[in-house]
Formats: structure tokens, sequence, C-alpha cells
């Protein structure tokens, strides 16, 4: 039996809410003319421990602004967003096996440049935007971890705060 997909014009990734702020403004300003969905993925216990509350807090703003919430694949979308984090090997999987996206934006953690745990994604995705708060700070957090070469490669767009 063929399942049928789910098909939104973007999906934002959510595993951790604070790597995922600007998801807010996001779904605030596009969900009225697009279809947004929000695809969860596990939580390292850690953190879900300590921020249950609040994640679900979060989640629940992503929903009042207008997203969906994405139960399971597969799915299609134009724009596929993914948070720097250190995701597992299987979150990975997961989101490969169903999520079809015909472009994939990476949204940069703000103090996270060459922290090899974290710089670990652009081992897994191939990007086709990076976004970042702030382009000369990206800059200078590479350059004295010794990332500059990997991120010099980046075509990083600056967007601000939301």
């Amino acid at each position: 039996m063929k399942h049928i997909s789910s098909k939104y014009d973007l999906v934002l990734i959510l595993e951790y809410f604070r790597s995922s702020s600007a998801y807010l403004s996001v779904i605030k300003e596009l969900s009225r003319d697009f279809s947004v969905g929000i695809y969860q993925v596990p939580l390292p216990q850690n953190d879900e421990d300590k921020n249950k509350e609040a994640q679900k807090d979060f989640l629940n703003k992503c929903i009042s602004l207008g997203a969906k919430i994405i139960k399971s694949g597969p799915i299609d979308t134009s724009v596929l967003i993914i948070p720097q984090r250190p995701f597992t090997k299987d979150v990975i999987s997961n989101i490969y096996k169903h999520i079809n996206a015909k472009s994939v934006i990476l949204f940069l953690g703000f103090a996270y440049p060459g922290i090899s745990k974290m710089d670990d994604i652009f081992n897994y995705f191939k990007f086709n935007k990076v976004y970042a708060v702030d382009k000369k700070f990206i800059s200078f957090l590479a350059n004295k971890r010794g990332a500059n070469k990997l991120y010099d490669q980046l075509n990083i767009i600056e967007i601000g705060l939301a």
C-alpha cells in the first residue's frame, strides 16, 4: 500500500526549542500565505528532562501562530529548515526517510561555529542556503576555533534577529 505524501510549502525541523526561536517569526509571518509544518524529532533526554514544559509551550505557540504538527511521513516540501544541532544518526536517518525537500536551509546556532559536534551537521546534509543572525560573529568564532575553512566556503546569509 502506497502512503500519500503530506505537502507543505515549508517544513521546520524542531528538536530543542532554544535553537529554534526564530521559527516563531517565520511561522507568524508566513503561515497566512504558505503551509507551514513542524516535524518534531526526539530531544536528547537531558534537555527533555530540564525543559519539558517550556518545549511544550513553544510547540503550542507555534501551533497558535499557524503551524501544523506533522505526525508522520512521507512529506513533500518546497523548503526544509533545519537548526544547527548535534542530531543523532537515527534522527538524521528519520529526516531523510520521511521528508523530500526541494531546498534545505540551515539556521546556524549563534555560538556554535567551530564546535565539532555542532559542525557535524555539514557531513549529513547539503544545504542550499545557510542563515545566521550575525555573519561577522560567525566568522570570528570559526576563525578562533580553527573552522574558518569550513565556514568560509558557506554562502552565509545574515538575517539578523527576528
